[in-house]
């Protein structure tokens, strides 16, 4: 399970929660990358709850367009054996999803 909660953007950042399966290696973090650029620096996890972990992100703006048309988004963790956990989630949408949010005001 993998799954990721963004919020609406704050100036230039968008930040939010990235939900993790629980039995991971806390201690090694998590790598992003968008397809086949560099890793971004490897967030910290927040918390786990009995059913999954959860890591606060942030994207910065040059990120964030690189999202927007990115076919990938990879996201490497450390079972807690020691195996790579590799995931995968498309980011198709997330420019109508960013637009949309963008535009929401309470």
């Amino acid at each position: 399970m993998l799954a990721i909660e963004l919020n609406a953007p704050n100036g230039n950042t968008v930040s939010g929660t990235l939900i993790m399966p629980f039995g991971l290696a806390l201690d090694s973090g998590v790598s992003l990358q968008i397809d086949d650029k560099p890793a971004m620096q490897a967030p910290r996890f927040r918390t786990c709850v009995p059913d999954r972990c959860l890591i606060i992100v942030a994207f910065d703006a040059p990120t964030t367009v690189v999202l927007r048309s990115g076919t990938a988004l990879k996201v490497k963790a450390v079972a807690d054996g020691r195996a790579a956990a590799p995931f995968s989630s498309s980011p198709q949408g997330f420019a109508t999803a960013l637009d949309g949010a963008g535009g929401l005001s309470c």
